[in-house]
């Protein structure tokens, strides 16, 4: 994934609401590809770590659980709310919790 203007902001956001993590979904370029799902250490821009959905349709329970086996809760779970759509090109974002504090 090219770390593009529009995710520099959403990582920079990230950084200013202390989240740990951003996650990022795409849906993959290719005739029936899944949902793509990156997160980025808000701290260094790096790859936390990277998965596919297994779906080509937006399935946010199932990539909630999988993010949920890594440790992590996404503040959209938390308060039940939809991942954000800010990011040109169809991408949604997601915001962490520290794992400490997340709730599970």
């Amino acid at each position: 994934m090219i770390i593009d203007e529009a995710v520099r902001a959403a990582l920079e956001s990230a950084r200013t609401l202390g989240a740990p993590l951003l996650a990022i979904a795409r849906p993959w370029p290719v005739p029936g590809g899944s949902w793509h799902i990156t997160a980025l250490d808000t701290t260094t821009s790096r790859y936390r770590w990277t998965f596919p959905s297994g779906s080509s349709h937006w399935a946010p329970d199932s990539i909630e659980a999988r993010i949920r086996e890594r440790g992590y809760t996404s503040l959209a779970q938390a308060t039940r709310e939809e991942w954000a759509a800010p990011l040109p090109g169809l991408r949604r974002s997601a915001l962490f919790l520290d794992p400490e504090d997340s709730l599970r």
